[in-house]
């Protein structure tokens, strides 16, 4: 069984190319939470950077400990074009 990641070892960060995380496709200025190992090695490909206080919904960044929305939750409905 996997355990659950606290606060202190997830990192936020905004998608700056395309990528897949979880088997879900992640688009630029996608806001996700992902481990810190899984961060560094998304950092390291230049495929995202560290998220602000900006950057990450209200919601997310106010919620109490335990209770952490999934990256899904968190990252904002894109619509397309038309």
């Amino acid at each position: 069984m996997a355990t659950k990641l606290t606060p202190a070892e997830t990192v936020h960060l905004v998608i700056t190319s395309s990528i897949a995380i979880g088997g879900q496709i992640k688009r630029t200025g996608d806001v996700v939470e992902v481990s810190e190992a899984d961060a560094q090695r998304i950092l390291e490909r230049g495929k995202a950077r560290l998220a602000t206080a900006d950057d990450v919904p209200a919601a997310a960044a106010a919620e109490p400990e335990g209770e952490a929305k999934t990256e899904t939750d968190a990252a904002p409905k894109r619509q397309r074009r038309k």
